[in-house]
């Protein structure tokens, strides 16, 4: 999963941001831009050719030289931090710090892909979130939290009835929002929230762990209701990730916005929150 990312990265540097987002986009991947949209179909709104007939460039081979660009104007750097899979190798995410060069001032802020295994047996990515707009003061430096597994190492699982699952999960993000409508916010992720989850919302600097969690929390006013509309569930039932729409209300005033989760469950153990990643239209 991380040298997926880093090779994803490296052929944005190569190949271009929006050929490499044509890559490695599974066909149903969703992006926000601000709005929900497939990601290909991002792409090929984006590609410099659209780009050329958009601003009347006729000589295509001639500006993209004289410019020094590749297939697009934009410039994305990003670096994988932390990574987690699912015990089935099926389901998993990579989280990070990424930098866009290409807008004034540039765009800072922390990003989280989601991968999902094919049909094929390759790996596609299936979301692509997080946040931005982050201040010059956001760092842009790895977190020291990948340690591979040995190639021999041999993982025992049980298969689960994913359809199943994901009904249950769907199920599950319904309660949590009903309790966030009649206790609050925090007292939810405090019964559904690991302690080292990763907390990235839009124009805030992530915070991991409840205890900050908890302190991010009691500065806002008002709660969330969460909208799933999809689930995904790892075939080893311990990794889901969860997608849909949310209201933020603080009284009279309602936010609009996009959400996903990663739930974790250890063996023996209930579903919890691992990552929440949350935008405001």
């Amino acid at each position: 999963m991380y040298e997926l990312e880093v090779a994803f990265s490296d052929a944005a540097k190569k190949i271009g941001f929006i050929a490499a987002n044509s890559s490695y986009a599974a066909v149903d991947a969703i992006v926000f831009r601000p709005r929900e949209i497939n990601a290909r179909e991002w792409s090929r709104q984006n590609s410099i050719k659209e780009y050329a007939r958009k601003n009347n460039i006729s000589n295509i081979a001639e500006w993209m030289k004289k410019n020094n660009v590749k297939d697009t104007t934009l410039w994305v750097q990003w670096v994988p931090s932390f990574v987690d899979v699912s015990l089935g190798g099926d389901l998993g995410y990579a989280t990070g710090p990424f930098e866009n060069r290409s807008v004034t001032p540039v765009g800072r802020g922390q990003f989280v892909t989601v991968w999902l295994k094919q049909e094929d047996g390759t790996f596609k990515y299936i979301m692509d979130f997080g946040s931005n707009l982050l201040p010059p003061s956001f760092n842009f430096v790895e977190e020291p939290a990948f340690e591979p597994v040995a190639s021999d190492a041999k993982v025992q699982y049980v298969k689960v009835d994913k359809e199943k699952e994901s009904s249950d999960i769907m199920k599950l993000e319904q309660t949590f929002s009903q309790l966030c409508q009649s206790s609050g916010d925090m007292e939810a992720y405090k019964k559904f929230a690991r302690n080292d989850i990763r907390f990235i919302y839009q124009s805030q600097f992530q915070v991991i762990g409840i205890d900050s969690l908890e302190r991010r929390i009691n500065k806002q006013k008002g709660s969330h209701i969460w909208s799933p509309k999809k689930a995904v569930v790892a075939v080893s039932g311990d990794l889901a990730h969860v997608y849909g729409t949310h209201q933020f209300k603080d009284g009279d005033i309602i936010k609009d916005g996009y959400y996903m989760r990663i739930w974790k469950r250890l063996p023996g153990k209930p579903w919890m929150i691992a990552v929440q990643v949350r935008s405001i239209l």
